[in-house]
């Protein structure tokens, strides 16, 4: 949500896990986020719809009276690497919205032209997701991560890492630091958590589209969410997705699709190696 809009805010139904959003997240300005804008103002309801690959899927607001407002994420394939995806930001006089696109530029742009902002990348196992900056470190004396470079044609940053438990219900955000050894410095993971996932206490195994995010050494049970959302049913294609002040909203976006992914795995039987059984 962005400064000066008007956004209507509904809570969630989420079963055993507290349904009202706590008022704020905390994070306080644009170094705190994967893509270096500004956290969100005020809460806010979006709309979530799957386009035709597993990558693919677009956030808008959650529309009112006058119809459906304009995208503001979306995700497109990145074919180079393994179920790679861009992240694109757009920035303009009064409503910065984000878009993917394989289109490359560097950094932030204020005149409307679309401007990548992350690229993400799944391991074998699609359990280990990467998120990196393109062409651009995120701390002054990183290097590039050559082996993802070579394969993307850009130079790839490690920004931060999304690790999907065995279960495929739950997950923990992690931000790469730099390492003590300056020349062997691609970015080492941190032992904190910055950001943890996970579905409703109690909700059937059949219904694990429905998830929400709480900090670190949080519980559901006695805090509320930094956000949530769930999809109708396993095989609809938006879902309802809410969030409050003061988060990351391309990270959690990120962290849809992941997820979004990783149940399609789990309908599928992918196994840990990344085989179909």
């Amino acid at each position: 949500a962005m400064e000066g809009s008007s956004c209507h805010l509904s809570n969630l139904n989420m079963g055993q896990a507290k349904s009202k959003l706590r008022d704020d997240a905390g994070l306080a300005d644009p170094t705190t986020t994967v893509d270096g804008a500004a956290p969100t103002t005020e809460a806010c309801n979006y709309t979530v719809k799957r386009g035709h690959s597993e990558v693919e899927h677009q956030l808008f607001r959650t529309a009112g009276a006058d119809g459906r407002a304009p995208v503001e994420i979306s995700s497109t394939p990145f074919d180079d690497l393994p179920l790679g995806f861009d992240v694109m930001s757009v920035h303009n006089t009064s409503t910065p919205s984000i878009y993917a696109s394989v289109t490359q530029n560097d950094g932030l742009m204020d005149d409307g032209t679309p401007s990548l902002v992350a690229r993400v990348a799944a391991d074998k196992s699609h359990r280990t997701w990467t998120v990196y900056w393109v062409d651009k470190p995120t701390y002054s004396s990183q290097a590039e991560d050559a082996e993802a470079s070579k394969a993307s044609s850009s130079k790839l940053y490690k920004k931060c890492e999304i690790q999907v438990s065995e279960g495929r219900y739950s997950a923990v955000v992690k931000r790469y630091e730099a390492h003590s050894n300056p020349k062997e410095d691609t970015g080492v993971l941190s032992s904190e958590i910055l950001l943890k996932l996970e579905k409703p206490i109690g909700m059937s195994e059949l219904i694990a589209t429905h998830y929400y995010t709480l900090l670190d050494g949080e519980s559901s049970e006695s805090i509320s969410p930094i956000a949530t959302w769930k999809w109708a049913h396993p095989l609809a294609n938006s879902l309802e997705f809410a969030i409050t002040k003061g988060a990351d909203l391309t990270l959690h976006f990120i962290l849809l699709v992941v997820m979004n992914i990783t149940q399609k795995d789990k309908m599928l039987g992918v196994t840990q190696s990344g085989d179909v059984v």
